[in-house]
């Protein structure tokens, strides 16, 4: 799948040199696609969720890139989080935390999905337990969500000590109070 969609941008690229009338369609076209998971190791959308806010914890950020050149259909979802982003996590009910509560609003945590070969995104039990767990289990730093007894949060992958890093202000709000 992406081969292809590698080559359809590179069509739509030198369409672009050609049609210079379309130029601005084609761009949009461009970077719509670009904005799209993609199943290749190093998925652009995820760099971007991972890098929206600046600090995300560097252990956890690097544990994603190499898993994710494992398992190629492992996405991200969400990272660090900010205030009105927590709210509506809780509003929702994916969350039972508020701001300045979750390790999501400190960059200490982040929340997987899978896109499967049809390109469309699944968050199926197995394959938490089949594939995240045993990656997480890898880094005695990590700690996943769907081992929690209380409320399973299989996607949620976070930090071991961050709780302790928030105490000593080495994490802080990814959006200041």
């Amino acid at each position: 799948m992406s081969w292809f969609f590698n080559v359809l941008l590179g069509l739509l690229e030198l369409f672009n040199k050609k049609q210079p009338e379309k130029q601005n369609k084609v761009e949009e076209t461009i970077e719509m696609a670009r904005a799209r998971h993609l199943n290749n190791g190093k998925c652009p959308k995820c760099e971007e969720i991972l890098k929206k806010y600046p600090g995300l914890d560097e252990e956890l950020y690097t544990w994603f890139i190499s898993y994710q050149r494992l398992v190629k259909e492992a996405h991200v979802s969400c990272a660090g989080r900010g205030k009105a982003d927590q709210e509506d996590a809780l509003k929702r009910k994916v969350s039972k935390a508020s701001y300045g509560k979750s390790p999501h609003n400190f960059n200490q945590a982040i929340d997987l999905f899978k896109i499967n070969v049809h390109g469309t995104a699944e968050w199926d039990v197995t394959w938490y337990r089949n594939f995240v767990l045993p990656g997480v289990l890898m880094n005695p730093n990590l700690v996943w969500g769907g081992n929690w007894t209380s409320f399973k949060d299989y996607p949620h992958i976070e930090k071991k000590d961050w709780k302790e890093k928030v105490a000593s202000g080495k994490a802080q709000l990814v959006e200041p109070e």
